[in-house]
Parts: structure tokens; C-alpha cells; sequence
């Protein structure tokens, strides 16, 4: 689990408020739209949901970066406060129309690596060849992704 001071300030300011409380409300309904009706209905409502008019002004990349883990951090601290499950890949279908609205290109990534006779399948953000995971456990996902697995590029989130 995250262990983050977000959850534990009161004294946030405004913007990650603000981002704290679209997770909390995106992540129930997105999750319960991607379990009944897929990923393409669950990026077409996220899209519908969120407007990308949140953010005019341009950052360095640095200043992307630092945005980008805090946001990362709000939408695991909002996934675990969820009353249902929220899987990897709807967390990162979340956080990735988030980094959007912030006028900040990522890209949703998949890897698939094999476990004993079974496969296991991960999703995470990745910005400039960094990974922002908000499940917390994609470490030995991403080193599987780029030596042994599939990592696929997903569409824009446009409907």
C-alpha cells in the first residue's frame, strides 16, 4: 500500500484537492464500466467525464515529473479508499486521462510476463521512459515488459 502524506494532510492545496476528488469519483464508476462493458466503454466515459480543459500552462519536463508522481499518488491513495477493488489497469487508465487534462502526454503501457504455467498482465503510465504505477507493484512488471513480454501502446482516450 501507499504510504503517502497526502492522505494525512488536510492542508493540501486546491489543485490536488481537486485532483484527489476526481479519482475518488472516476475510479468507482470507471471501474464499474470496465468490468461490465470493457476498456473501450471505460475510456470513451473517462473521456466524456473529463474535458480537457483543466490545465492552461506549460511546464518543463521536470516540473511534468513532479506533477505526474503526485497525481500518481492521489489516484493510489483514492484506489484504496474505493469500495471495490480497482484493478492496474483501470488505475492507469484513470491516472493517464488525469495527466491529460494537465496537458501532460503519457502513455498507458501493457506487459504480460509468465508465472509458472500461467501469465500475469500489468498496466502502468509511463512519461519519457519513467513509470508512474499507481498499484505500487510494477517493478518486476517492467523489467518483464522490456525483455520478455509485450508492452502495447493504447489509443488516445478520445471516443
Amino acid at each position: 500500500p501507499h504510504r503517502i502524506p497526502y492522505c494525512r494532510k488536510v492542508a493540501m492545496p486546491a489543485t490536488e484537492w481537486t485532483i484527489l476528488l476526481y479519482a475518488l469519483v472516476l475510479l468507482p464508476v470507471v471501474t464499474w464500466t470496465g468490468r461490465v462493458l470493457g476498456y473501450r466503454a471505460a475510456k470513451r466515459l473517462l473521456a466524456c467525464l473529463t474535458p480537457l480543459h483543466f490545465s492552461r500552462l506549460d511546464r518543463t519536463k521536470r516540473a511534468q515529473m513532479v506533477q505526474a508522481s503526485m497525481m500518481t499518488d492521489l489516484v493510489a491513495v483514492a484506489a484504496e479508499r474505493s469500495f471495490s477493488i480497482v484493478p492496474c489497469w483501470l488505475r492507469a487508465l484513470v491516472l493517464y486521462r488525469l495527466l491529460q487534462r494537465q496537458r501532460i502526454r503519457s502513455e498507458i503501457r501493457f506487459g504480460v510476463v509468465r508465472k509458472g504455467k500461467g501469465i500475469q498482465a500489468h498496466a502502468w503510465v509511463e512519461l519519457d521512459g519513467r513509470v508512474f504505477d499507481p498499484s505500487g507493484n510494477c517493478a518486476e512488471f517492467y523489467v518483464a515488459a522490456l525483455t520478455s513480454a509485450i508492452a502495447l501502446r493504447s489509443k488516445s482516450c478520445q471516443p
